[in-house]
């Protein structure tokens, strides 16, 4: 397996070209081409280590260097406010979840989404067109319509992706949402995952829905997640632990071993993030 200082030393190597080759453009703009300098290389690291059949942990090794060096760079170019990086550590936290899911071992295959347009196919044909409404009398059959037209524009064009949806070898659905942590101010989004997570469970009743999240703490939004009987919660180590049931690879053990961001972050940087950032440590502990 690489050790960390092989990738760090790839990844490292771009806030220098972005600086040297860059220094004509703004910092949001050097940002960009951080990213997708990072991006890029990742990308290429990742298929190399496909090809040669190494072993998968050093996939999730290069994406946790990745993010590192990511967050360095960033903050370096542009220091970070609170609020931008809770919302980019959400990112990075939902794409090495995904990493973890995406190798040759795990149980799961990616499987494509309903689409709203199904849901309302079902609502039509339940409320509507089904035997039982043709013999209802026109007024009633006009009401059934209304509360159908009521509905579809209440609800709109709402995405039902997911931030990932398998299938296992039994042909079991699983759909996944991750969340890094899940705040005070979360109604809004509270709302949009219930909402979802009911029209999942009227198309297709068996599907298993998780809402994997990293912190291991509690609010009454994330209380009426769990209490909906919709969606089943799963927090903090636990989340590791059902990372590692169904990827085929022992997560919570490589973020036991591995992950660290006081240690292996440049100091300065994790210092500064400290006085920038109210939440620092519980953006950036991972275990």
């Amino acid at each position: 397996m690489y050790k960390k200082s092989f990738f760090l030393e790839q990844y490292r190597k771009i806030y220098s070209i972005v600086i040297k080759d860059y220094s004509n453009l703004n910092p949001k703009e050097q940002g960009k081409v951080s990213n997708l300098l990072h991006n890029n290389l990742m990308k290429s690291i990742a298929q190399i280590i496909l090809d040669e059949n190494q072993p998968f942990e050093n996939l999730i090794l290069n994406n946790y260097c990745y993010i590192l060096s990511i967050l360095e760079s960033r903050h370096k170019i542009s220091p970070y406010i609170d609020i931008e990086f809770s919302r980019r550590i959400g990112e990075l936290w939902e794409n090495f979840c995904k990493v973890s899911l995406n190798n040759p071992y795990s149980k799961i295959l990616p499987y494509n989404p309903p689409k709203i347009s199904s849901f309302y196919d079902h609502l039509s044909n339940d409320l509507i067109t089904s035997e039982e409404s043709q013999n209802i009398n026109s007024e009633s059959r006009l009401e059934k319509n209304n509360l159908f037209l009521l509905l579809k524009d209440l609800l709109g064009d709402i995405d039902l992706k997911l931030d990932y949806n398998g299938i296992d070898n039994n042909e079991e659905v699983l759909g996944i949402d991750f969340k890094s942590g899940f705040g005070s101010n979360e109604k809004g989004n509270t709302q949009r995952i219930l909402q979802v997570g009911k029209i999942y469970k009227y198309i297709a009743p068996n599907i298993d829905l998780k809402l994997v999240v990293r912190q291991d703490e509690n609010n009454n939004y994330l209380k009426k997640i769990e209490m909906s009987g919709v969606w089943d919660v799963i927090k903090g180590k636990d989340a590791y632990a059902f990372l590692t049931s169904i990827s085929g690879c022992d997560i919570n053990l490589f973020v036991e071993n591995h992950v660290n961001f006081e240690d292996d972050m440049e100091s300065e940087i994790y210092v500064d993030l400290g006085l920038k950032i109210k939440n620092r440590d519980r953006y950036l502990k991972w275990s």
